[in-house]
């Protein structure tokens, strides 16, 4: 990513306020994300918020799957929760009101969600033995483990045994 003037930001902010789109969507296990995303037949504006944002651009579409124009389509999407917060902040102060709200809405429902569960690759290994102990690590933790383990063995260590 690439910092931006604030008549850049500003003029993004403008473009996002008519074209853009920003939900908070619930994963099966009812935990909440935040996405921006932008769908356009300028495929360069579209790589201007990429640059400056991060995301991705999708595309072109399908016209069979949008009746929008003849025009190729083009997506922006953005969903790494700390370059959509670092986003929408920048963004805010050019925002509609109704965009704004939106933007909060989402924002807020996202910071409802339970606190994240360490991942076991973040734990130290006492800790993951005793989650592993307890139960709360199960077979995905047991196929990381043998992995390592024939790793270890393919470098030239013998493999833990017992």
């Amino acid at each position: 990513m690439r910092p931006a003037s604030e008549a850049e930001v500003a003029f993004l902010a403008g473009f996002f306020c008519g074209e853009g789109t920003v939900y908070a969507h619930a994963n099966a296990k009812g935990r909440v994300y935040v996405t921006l995303s932008m769908g356009n037949t300028d495929l360069g504006v579209l790589e201007q918020y990429r640059e400056v944002f991060g995301g991705g651009v999708y595309g072109p579409l399908d016209p069979k799957h949008h009746s929008l124009s003849v025009k190729p389509l083009w997506m922006w999407k953005l969903s790494r929760r700390e370059w959509v917060l670092d986003a929408l902040a920048a963004m805010r102060p050019w925002l509609t009101a109704t965009k704004r709200e939106q933007a909060d809405s989402a924002v807020e429902r996202e910071a409802a969600n339970p606190p994240r569960r360490t991942r076991w690759t973040d734990m130290t290994p006492e800790q993951r033995k005793a989650e592993h102990a307890a139960g709360r690590l199960g077979k995905g933790y047991r196929n990381q483990v043998s992995s390592h383990a024939h790793c270890r063995a393919s470098a030239g260590s013998s493999p833990v045994t017992g």
